[in-house]
């Protein structure tokens, strides 16, 4: 006769809505330089500080929805992609509206992750000039090669501060033909 398991007790986590139980692996980032939302005069979104989202609700209960992706902003578009890829994931937000180039907000992802704990293992940083120069030319991709270098050196010094995490720079200024 075999083994009988009475005592066998399944609990379901997450309060059995689906999710996976979190890992430092499912923590990614976005570091933007939007604009501040200010509802009744209060602002919802607060630079220089880390906002967890879950869903794509948490992002527009802090008014990043369709309308706020105007004039070169496309926060909305990428936390809406993200969860729509990984719906079980936590994305982390850090906005900076006072800054003016990519290469300085790269630089900010070092600030973002230690507002994190070191937790994120990945960062998309997505950039607004006010001042961009005209696509395709030298000028615009010089911001993206310049940033580059930059997140070189954030990256590798996360990585020696035992706080490793990969960066994805918004593509600025390719000519494809």
């Amino acid at each position: 006769m075999g083994v009988l398991f009475n005592d066998v007790v399944i609990n379901k986590q997450s309060g059995g809505l689906g999710r996976r139980t979190p890992s430092q692996d499912m923590i990614s980032g976005l570091l933007f330089n939007g604009a501040n939302v200010t509802v009744d005069g209060v602002n919802l979104l607060e630079d220089k500080k880390l906002y967890r989202l879950a869903s794509i609700d948490d992002a527009k209960a802090l008014g990043i929805s369709e309308s706020y992706d105007v004039d070169g902003e496309s926060a909305f578009y990428q936390i809406s992609q993200f969860f729509r890829m990984n719906p079980s994931g936590d994305l982390l937000i850090y906005k900076n509206s006072a800054i003016t180039t990519f290469t300085n907000l790269v630089e900010e992802a070092e600030a973002m992750q230690l507002s994190a704990n070191g937790d994120i293992r990945q960062i998309g940083v997505i950039f607004k000039g006010a001042d961009d120069p005209q696509p395709k030319t030298p000028k615009y991709f010089d911001q993206v090669t310049n940033a580059l270098a930059a997140a070189k050196t954030v990256t590798e010094k996360a990585f020696s501060d035992n706080r490793p995490f990969e960066m994805i720079l918004e593509g600025k200024g390719f000519d494809a033909t």
